[in-house]
């Protein structure tokens, strides 16, 4: 009888566990799907992401609290198993509260260095940016929007600028006189976002803009800054 109970003790541990390891599962798929094209973006992120994963991570973490309850009786036993799903749903909790609070950065989700003549992005790109859906705004954040954007006030050359494309996680797409631009894709998600540098006599401005606004959480800014720092960077210098 004794064992009957253990047996079902130690199944129910194992249950909790698989339930704790739902949400981050459904995140991998999301992400994943997304990557590779087989979801679209709302789909993986809004629904798949921050609907249901969301929800599981609470359920998981209430299960997990179960388990530690449960293997309280055969603390030998269950002991490592409640706490692999106690790392597993704190791990996955954290997780989606540490992005909630990046989502929260108000960064606008597409930046210039120059928002009263923004730099435009190549008719290719637009084709591209469109036939993703991407949101094209009529006021683009600038410097006030984004600490440390700004005009770099020199002339570079189009093959420093595609170096510093580079530099700031882009692949660059293109140089040519007075213009460079990249693209960069996000491993996971493969969320897109466009850089275009322009280059003119003295000064040298940025246009930094994710295709899918909703899950910028301030990467653009980010982007925008390292790409400005890289081009105020000699390529000779970097590894000074």
């Amino acid at each position: 009888m004794a064992t009957g109970r253990r047996g079902a003790s130690g199944r129910l541990t194992t249950l909790l566990v698989l339930i704790a390891a739902v949400s981050p599962l459904l995140v991998l798929v999301a992400a994943l799907g997304a990557r590779f094209g087989v979801l679209t973006p709302d789909l993986a992120w809004r629904v798949l992401t921050w609907q249901a994963a969301w929800v599981m991570a609470f359920v998981g973490a209430a299960a997990a609290l179960a388990a530690a309850v449960t293997a309280l009786r055969d603390w030998k036993r269950r002991g490592l198993t409640a706490m692999m799903a106690v790392a597993i749903a704190g791990a996955t909790l954290g997780g989606f509260l540490y992005q909630q609070h990046r989502a929260a950065d108000p960064a606008p989700f597409d930046l210039s260095s120059d928002v009263a003549d923004v730099p435009a992005f190549s008719a290719a790109v637009d084709r591209q940016r469109r036939a993703d859906g991407a949101v094209e705004v009529q006021v683009h954040g600038g410097p006030q929007d984004c600490h440390g954007l700004r005009t770099v006030r020199r002339q570079v050359a189009p093959g420093v600028a595609a170096w510093a494309l580079q530099q700031a996680g882009f692949t660059p797409l293109g140089a040519a006189a007075f213009r460079a631009n990249g693209r960069r894709e996000g491993f996971w998600y493969g969320f897109v976002y466009d850089a275009e540098v322009r280059i003119r006599p003295g000064q040298t401005d940025v246009h930094v803009a994710a295709r899918y606004a909703d899950a910028d959480g301030g990467e653009a800014c980010r982007l925008a800054v390292r790409l400005v720092e890289a081009l105020d960077t000699q390529p000779g210098q970097a590894g000074r």
